[in-house]
This record gives structure tokens, sequence and C-alpha cells, in this order.
């Protein structure tokens, strides 16, 4: 009996190919993990929607997730995930190894998360390690 698929999906709020990673979740797929590394630059907007409605991060990363799961679709058990953090390859490990991912997907867009750090996850990761493509044009 083969396992169900479990992904963490790693959420880029500074680019419109940002969550482009839930485009790569199979229709057959019972568990999808969102995550939102708060402390990384990519995160500076939810920030910025925090300060003007004068709501903590915590609350302003929920409803921005929120938002993302519902685009996720019905059939899909989610979960959604924010962490401050400055090592942000140990945060989505983490992230991926309490949510039992069995794959991780990362966003091409990811703004500091370059090439070395991509490597790094996927060398120190247990699962593999999807890089999700630009929307396309």
């Amino acid at each position: 009996m083969h396992s169900p698929q479990r992904t963490l999906v790693l959420i880029d709020p500074s680019s419109p190919d940002g969550e482009n990673g839930i485009d790569v979740i199979d229709a057959d797929e019972t568990n999808v993990t969102l995550l939102l590394l708060l402390d990384h630059v990519s995160a500076a907007a939810v920030g910025q929607f925090a300060d003007a409605e004068r709501i903590s991060l915590q609350n302003a990363a929920e409803i921005y997730l929120q938002q993302v799961a519902d685009r996720v679709g019905n059939g899909h058990i989610v979960d959604m995930v924010s962490t401050i953090g400055h090592d942000y390859v140990g945060e989505i490990l983490h992230a991926a190894r309490r949510s039992h991912a069995t794959r991780i997907v990362v966003p091409w867009t990811m703004p500091g998360l370059g090439a070395n750090a991509v490597a790094h996850l996927a060398d120190r990761s247990d699962v593999p390690v999807l890089i999700a493509p630009p929307l396309a044009a």
C-alpha cells in the first residue's frame, strides 16, 4: 500500500510566481502544508499589511495563508505554518519534518534563497526538493 503524498509548499508573497508551488499539488493528494518564512525578505508585504491594518504579524500571516489555502481547493487537508528565524533552510526542514512531508516545493522566485541554499536544502533533506516553475507567459 502506498502512503499518501504530503507536500510542504514554501510561499513567496513578494512575487506573482511565489504561490506556484500549489500548482504542483496532485488532485489525489491529501495533505498540504503551506509555509511562510516571516523573517525572510519575501514576507515584507505581509509585514506592511500588518502595520497598515494594525494587527500582529502572525495575524497578517494567517490571513494571507488562508487566502492561499482557499486556492488549493477542496479535497485537500491544508495546514498553514509561519515561522520566524534566520536559518531558512533549518526552518524549512523543521516544518517538513513536523508535517511528515514526502516532498518540499520551493518557488523559483524565493529571494535570498539562491541556488546554494536550495542545494543545501536538497542535501540536508530526507525528501525530494522540487522547484516550482514560473507562470506561463
